[in-house]
């Protein structure tokens, strides 16, 4: 790679200085501008001008290293060179075999083979390892640490821990680091939590200078319930899914959120029952009535017609236009036709999706 810096001299004169770095070592060379002279010829008569440099015309060979060899120490280093753009820009494993980054490398190194993500994942190790033993360096170095930590949740609902340190190096510069960042599984108490942070410190080895941590007082209710609901499925041999919010811009979510809800009655309500996650008072705030399961019953049955209407609707592969005004008539006629043994929720639903249906179409 060139380098070009500019370093202002005097009034008269510019100072050029040229680096060129190379495998980590500096060369520089130094030459005096004629920025004077070049003024001073600006000024003088065109006749003694230098004509104008015609300009050189360029040619692109199309084939330019289509022929070369891919050396195997030119791979390994862009193997590396890949790894850590995917660890500092934290991109997925699968951007080494998009087809944007084929595209690219077929231009930048047409004979490169593309690397598997089991090896990056081999250089991501290393780099990890590499990474740990300078930050021990700096903690092994740092008279006092302070710490920070926090319980949140993935969109999954999982529960995780994070712990990061805090210190001032010998230059008087602040640095902070994050230690860790994993599955918790136990319930959020006080003694949990300490256990997690005192294997982080004795991990880092910093047990003995950790002099203050900081955490919130929040509480993770539905991290707990989420956990326990896993476990009540696994108990009666169901799949073990995360329950589903509805979601006002997402079409179907409130028939996925409930469909969702009545398959996971059974475990739903021993997770209710269960007094070692939730109280009595708790408990009859949540508590769904057979009631209220008959009507989540009701709605399913009849948001289910217009779920695969509009997943129908959704297609990219065909054209979806012509089928709307036929499948609409469809559900109106059979889906939607009222019953007498429809009750008061069957009835109000149909007739309100009935007219906005063909108000809008």
């Amino acid at each position: 790679m060139l380098y070009f810096n500019l370093f202002p001299g005097d009034d008269n004169l510019h100072e050029v200085e040229e680096c060129s770095i190379v495998d980590g070592l500096t060369q520089c060379s130094s030459s005096l501008s004629t920025s004077l002279l070049n003024t001073a010829c600006s000024s003088s008569s065109s006749e003694f001008r230098k004509p104008p440099r015609k300009r050189r015309r360029t040619y692109i060979d199309k084939n330019f290293g289509k022929n070369r060899i891919c050396r195997s120490e030119r791979t390994e280093e862009i193997h590396q060179t890949l790894a850590k753009m995917i660890a500092i820009n934290q991109m997925p494993l699968s951007f080494c075999s998009s087809s944007g980054f084929k595209q690219f490398m077929s231009i930048v190194e047409p004979n490169y083979i593309i690397c598997k993500e089991s090896a990056i994942k081999q250089r991501l190790k290393g780099f990890k390892s590499s990474v740990e033993n300078l930050i021990k360096k700096e903690l092994k170095d740092a008279k006092s640490v302070s710490c920070t930590s926090d319980c949140w949740s993935s969109i999954a609902q999982e529960s995780y821990i994070t712990v990061t340190a805090h210190f001032i190096d010998d230059q008087w510069c602040p640095k902070s680091y994050t230690l860790t960042t994993h599955k918790l599984e136990e319930r959020h108490t006080a003694s949990n939590l300490s256990d997690q942070l005192e294997n982080t410190f004795n991990k880092w080895e910093i047990n003995q200078k950790v002099t203050a941590v900081v955490t919130d007082n929040a509480k993770n209710h539905s991290n707990l319930a989420s956990q326990y609901l896993k476990d009540k499925q696994e108990q009666l041999g169901m799949p073990t899914e995360s329950l589903i919010q509805s979601c006002k811009t997402r079409w179907n979510s409130i028939f996925m959120m409930l469909d969702r809800i009545y398959k996971n009655r059974c475990p739903i309500s021993n997770v209710l029952a269960d007094r070692s996650l939730t109280t009595a008072a708790m408990a009859h705030k949540f508590e769904v009535s057979e009631h209220q399961w008959t009507n989540v019953e009701t709605l399913i049955k009849l948001l289910k017609p217009l779920q695969i209407m509009t997943t129908v609707f959704c297609g990219e592969k065909y054209c979806s236009s012509s089928m709307v005004r036929l499948l609409l008539n469809a559900v109106i006629e059979k889906h939607l036709k009222h019953n007498i043994s429809d009750d008061e929720i069957a009835e109000h639903f149909k007739t309100t999706v009935i007219r906005e249906l063909s108000d809008r179409f």
